[in-house]
C-alpha cells in the first residue's frame, strides 16, 4: 500500500503497489511538506477512528 498526498484532489490517496506500472519524476519535491502532511493524516485518521 501506498500513501500519497494528491496535489489534484488536496487529499490523501491510497494505492496498491502490485496495481503502479510506472512512475516518474517531476521535478517538484515532496520533501519540504511531508513531515506537517504526515502529521495532519495520522490527526485524521485517530479522529475518524482508523488509526
Amino acid at each position: 500500500m501506498v500513501l500519497a498526498w494528491c496535489c489534484l484532489r488536496q487529499d490523501w490517496r491510497h494505492f496498491h503497489a502490485a496495481g503502479i506500472e510506472a512512475a516518474g519524476l517531476n521535478g517538484r519535491s515532496f520533501r519540504p511538506r511531508r513531515v506537517g502532511l504526515l502529521r495532519e493524516y495520522m490527526s485524521m485518521r485517530r479522529m475518524s477512528g482508523t488509526g
